[in-house]
């Protein structure tokens, strides 16, 4: 087993769902990876483990093909891979904890597109109320109409 690393680079590689998207995809290829935003240099650092053959495969794949959930803008950049040596990572904490903040986002996102959805159909029933008032008044004035030709058809009659 090895330890390598790389960066992901680019504008809009934050909250787009890179970290989730890179962490799945590693699953296919049978390695285990460490994830950190590095918003201040605007990078993703990848740490990830596994044999070289597979991780030279996956950075492949990554570097070629756009792995977040929200593709934004213009695909981000990957670094060269260098060799890694750092204390050992404990991976069932770092998922846990991953986790636990991709869930907090979710319930953020969620939130969110309720109250978007809860704006969007208190608009949709104003709207639906004028369309009803216009359709009582339009209803009046066909009612008016009517009674109207019912008069003159009386009168013509009766001529």
């Amino acid at each position: 087993m090895v330890e390598i690393t790389f960066d992901i680079r680019g504008d809009n590689i934050f909250d787009v769902g890179l970290r989730a998207g890179l962490i799945g995809k590693a699953g296919d290829y049978n390695i285990k990876l460490h994830t950190t935003n590095i918003i201040n240099d605007n990078k993703v650092r990848v740490i990830a483990i596994g044999s070289s053959h597979n991780i030279y495969d996956f950075h492949e794949y990554v570097s070629k093909n756009d792995v977040r959930a929200d593709k934004i803008g213009s695909m981000y950049d990957v670094t060269h891979i260098q060799e890694h040596d750092a204390a050992d990572i404990n991976f069932t904490n770092y998922h846990e904890s991953f986790s636990n903040e991709q869930q907090g986002k979710t319930r953020v996102i969620a939130k969110n597109m309720l109250s978007t959805i809860k704006q969007n159909g208190e608009q949709s029933e104003k709207k639906l109320s004028a369309i009803e008032q216009q359709l009582e008044l339009m209803r009046d004035a066909l009612e008016g109409i009517g009674n109207t030709l019912r008069n003159i058809d009386k009168n013509t009659s009766k001529a």
